[in-house]
């Protein structure tokens, strides 16, 4: 496994605002931040290398045209699986157990995705 290096920002360090603020414009949605792999990866599936931001966009848009044939493409893609329709399906049971183990804050959040994913495709 390659090593992790994790930027350890102290609070206290007068140049914490600063250290932050360069964190935050990397991490923004609109970051260029892409690793060496990134870039092949993103180039050999989408013929050029893109930001994460254009990589989603890319993946949403044509999951939302092709729908579960996109989304198996990508899963073979990006992570190497290769999945059947019937290996996505959750059953009852299983989705029942995990909404039980999901943190409150977790299902918060999804709500509210969700609204804002219903929200837009309203709007569109």
């Amino acid at each position: 496994m390659a090593n992790l290096r994790i930027q350890r920002i102290v609070c206290g360090n007068p140049a914490a605002d600063d250290q932050l603020k360069n964190l935050r414009s990397k991490l923004a949605s609109q970051a260029e931040v892409v690793s060496t792999r990134g870039q092949e990866l993103t180039k050999k599936v989408f013929g050029e290398p893109l930001p994460p931001i254009r990589v989603v966009e890319r993946i949403c848009t044509d999951v939302r045209a092709r729908g579960l044939a996109a989304l198996l493409y990508y899963t073979e893609q990006f992570d190497h699986v290769s999945l059947t329709a019937d290996q996505m399906r959750v059953s009852s049971r299983e989705l029942a157990e995990a909404h039980a183990g999901a943190e409150s804050s977790f299902l918060d959040v999804i709500r509210r995705v969700r609204q804002g994913s219903a929200f837009a495709a309203k709007r569109a």
